[in-house]
């Protein structure tokens, strides 16, 4: 993320996860703040929508002729999962 203006953010959390956050920005060296900018990089990442261009195929199931199948959903469930 590029360099900006900061802002003061506040967040109350368990104390659990307060004391795991000091041991371990310590162990590693970082300060708090940048730990934390870090994580809400990675969750803001993961939380943004897939593209939807990147679709899976269509399985086709080959008949040997030129026609349309009529499948009910019981049959298409047998011919994915066995």
């Amino acid at each position: 993320m590029q360099a900006s203006k900061q802002i003061a953010l506040n967040a109350r959390v368990p104390l659990a996860l307060k004391r795991e956050l000091d041991i371990t920005t310590a162990r590693k060296g970082i300060s708090k703040q940048d730990a934390v900018v870090q994580a809400l990089e990675l969750w803001l990442r993961a939380a943004e929508p897939k593209d939807r261009r990147k679709r899976l195929p269509v399985p086709v199931i080959r008949t040997g002729r030129r026609a349309t199948l009529n499948l009910t959903n019981e049959k298409i469930d047998e011919i994915l999962f066995g």
